[in-house]
């Protein structure tokens, strides 16, 4: 994550009529909505700040299936507080803690981990790597596969020689297929295609 910048998972319960509601109270100017598309998560962009340099951005990411904050500008550090302040959300260290505890009920321990991914290097790189990692070898093959759409998501490199292990030696056909095609986009951002 850059300097200026900060990320704020949301309980899954805040609506963007709720968020909307939040920023008209704290004097946020929605600049822009973005519905949600077949290839785009629904977004609502506000101006914020003392000096209106910075925007606050509700997402409702429906690819990885979370709500989240991710705020720009000199005064990040600040509106997150703000953000923190006025809606449920979930806390870095509890969920970095929560993502990493194995469960028996696999959905749960799924939509924990998607969360920490949407956090990026906020949440730490090499923690985070370890958990996709971890998952990416999990006994259950749809975990491995939501695990993959974590490794996309985040686009790190670290990520690779797991991937084209798995696109080769994967016991899952849905796994392998999943696997490989990630392995095709590491390729072709080397050739410079993505």
């Amino acid at each position: 994550m850059k300097m200026g910048e900060r990320k704020v998972i949301l309980d899954h319960e805040v609506l963007p009529e709720d968020f909307r509601e939040g920023a008209a109270r704290m004097g946020w100017e929605l600049v822009k909505e973005h519905p949600a598309g077949r290839d785009s998560t629904y977004e609502q962009i506000y101006r914020a700040g003392r000096e209106g340099t910075s925007t606050v951005h509700y997402i409702e990411d429906q690819f990885v299936k979370v709500r989240y904050v991710f705020i720009r500008g000199p005064e990040a550090d600040e509106l997150a507080e703000q953000v923190m302040d006025i809606f449920d959300h979930a806390p870095d260290a509890s969920l970095l803690a929560a993502a990493e505890k194995d469960r028996e009920d696999l959905q749960t321990m799924v939509n924990w981990m998607l969360s920490a991914t949407v956090l990026g290097d906020q949440a730490g790189h090499e923690r985070l790597v370890a958990l996709i990692e971890k998952r990416l070898a999990h006994e259950d093959p749809g975990v491995r596969r939501i695990a993959l759409l974590a490794a996309s998501w985040l686009e790190w490199p670290d990520f690779r020689a797991t991937i084209e292990r798995m696109a080769e030696a994967d016991p899952d056909e849905d796994v392998r297929a999943d696997a490989a095609k990630l392995a095709g986009a590491y390729r072709q951002r080397d050739e410079g295609k993505l």
